[in-house]
Protein backbone atom coordinates (compact mmCIF):
# COMPACT_ATOMS: atom_id res chain seq x y z
CA UNK A 1 0.00 0.00 0.00
CA UNK A 2 1.22 3.49 -0.73
CA UNK A 3 2.34 5.92 1.95
CA UNK A 4 -0.61 8.18 1.16
CA UNK A 5 -3.03 5.29 1.55
CA UNK A 6 -1.50 4.40 4.91
CA UNK A 7 -1.60 7.99 6.12
CA UNK A 8 -5.25 8.31 5.15
CA UNK A 9 -6.12 4.95 6.64
CA UNK A 10 -7.33 3.52 3.34
CA UNK A 11 -7.71 -0.18 2.73
CA UNK A 12 -5.25 -1.49 0.09
CA UNK A 13 -8.16 -2.59 -2.11
CA UNK A 14 -9.55 0.97 -2.01
CA UNK A 15 -6.21 2.37 -3.13
CA UNK A 16 -6.06 -0.21 -5.95
CA UNK A 17 -9.59 0.68 -7.08
CA UNK A 18 -8.76 4.38 -7.12
CA UNK A 19 -5.64 3.75 -9.24
CA UNK A 20 -7.60 1.47 -11.57
CA UNK A 21 -10.32 4.10 -12.09
CA UNK A 22 -8.12 7.19 -11.97
CA UNK A 23 -8.95 8.33 -15.52
CA UNK A 24 -12.71 8.12 -14.92
CA UNK A 25 -12.31 9.88 -11.58
CA UNK A 26 -10.24 12.69 -13.09
CA UNK A 27 -12.68 13.08 -16.00
CA UNK A 28 -15.65 13.24 -13.61
CA UNK A 29 -13.83 15.87 -11.55
CA UNK A 30 -13.19 17.99 -14.67
CA UNK A 31 -16.88 17.77 -15.56
CA UNK A 32 -17.96 18.67 -12.04
CA UNK A 33 -19.63 15.29 -11.50
CA UNK A 34 -19.58 13.69 -8.08
CA UNK A 35 -16.75 11.20 -7.87
CA UNK A 36 -18.26 9.52 -4.84
CA UNK A 37 -20.17 7.07 -7.00
CA UNK A 38 -19.26 6.60 -10.64
CA UNK A 39 -21.83 3.91 -11.30
CA UNK A 40 -23.33 3.26 -14.67
CA UNK A 41 -27.07 2.78 -14.99
CA UNK A 42 -28.38 -0.76 -14.63
CA UNK A 43 -30.35 -0.37 -17.86
CA UNK A 44 -28.08 1.64 -20.15
CA UNK A 45 -30.37 1.18 -23.16
CA UNK A 46 -33.28 2.62 -21.17
CA UNK A 47 -31.23 5.70 -20.28
CA UNK A 48 -30.26 6.08 -23.95
CA UNK A 49 -33.94 5.91 -24.94
CA UNK A 50 -35.14 8.25 -22.19
CA UNK A 51 -32.62 11.08 -22.44
CA UNK A 52 -33.33 12.23 -26.03
CA UNK A 53 -37.06 12.24 -25.31
CA UNK A 54 -36.49 14.21 -22.12
CA UNK A 55 -34.27 16.72 -23.95
CA UNK A 56 -36.87 17.09 -26.69
CA UNK A 57 -39.62 17.78 -24.15
CA UNK A 58 -37.44 20.41 -22.46
CA UNK A 59 -36.60 22.12 -25.76
CA UNK A 60 -40.31 22.29 -26.62
CA UNK A 61 -41.15 23.68 -23.15
CA UNK A 62 -43.40 20.71 -22.40
CA UNK A 63 -43.99 20.41 -18.65
CA UNK A 64 -42.31 17.33 -17.20
CA UNK A 65 -42.96 15.80 -13.79
CA UNK A 66 -41.58 12.82 -11.93
CA UNK A 67 -44.68 10.66 -12.50
CA UNK A 68 -44.56 11.41 -16.24
CA UNK A 69 -40.86 10.46 -16.48
CA UNK A 70 -41.44 7.27 -14.48
CA UNK A 71 -44.45 6.27 -16.61
CA UNK A 72 -42.47 6.84 -19.80
CA UNK A 73 -39.56 4.82 -18.39
CA UNK A 74 -41.90 1.92 -17.68
CA UNK A 75 -43.28 2.14 -21.23
CA UNK A 76 -39.80 2.19 -22.76
CA UNK A 77 -38.73 -0.67 -20.49
CA UNK A 78 -41.64 -2.75 -21.74
CA UNK A 79 -40.71 -1.99 -25.37
CA UNK A 80 -37.07 -2.88 -24.66
CA UNK A 81 -38.02 -6.14 -22.97
CA UNK A 82 -36.83 -5.02 -19.55
CA UNK A 83 -39.00 -6.82 -17.03
CA UNK A 84 -37.34 -5.97 -13.72
CA UNK A 85 -37.39 -2.16 -13.87
CA UNK A 86 -38.86 -0.46 -10.86
CA UNK A 87 -39.40 3.16 -11.88
CA UNK A 88 -39.34 4.29 -8.25
CA UNK A 89 -38.45 7.63 -6.72
CA UNK A 90 -34.96 6.18 -6.20
CA UNK A 91 -34.65 5.31 -9.89
CA UNK A 92 -35.89 8.77 -10.85
CA UNK A 93 -33.44 10.48 -8.50
CA UNK A 94 -30.51 8.53 -9.92
CA UNK A 95 -31.63 9.24 -13.50
CA UNK A 96 -31.83 12.95 -12.70
CA UNK A 97 -28.45 12.88 -10.95
CA UNK A 98 -26.74 11.04 -13.83
CA UNK A 99 -27.95 13.63 -16.32
CA UNK A 100 -27.74 16.72 -14.10
CA UNK A 101 -31.49 17.34 -14.20
CA UNK A 102 -32.91 19.74 -11.63
CA UNK A 103 -36.41 21.11 -11.31
CA UNK A 104 -37.47 19.66 -14.64
CA UNK A 105 -34.75 21.38 -16.68
CA UNK A 106 -31.42 20.28 -18.10
CA UNK A 107 -28.27 21.94 -16.83
CA UNK A 108 -25.34 22.02 -19.19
Amino acid sequence: MSNVGRRLGLNPSTVATIWKNKEAILQAELQGVSTKKLRKPKFKDLDQAMLPRFNNQCQNNVPISGPIVKAKAEKFAEQLGIIDLKASEGWLGKFKHRHNITYGKMNG
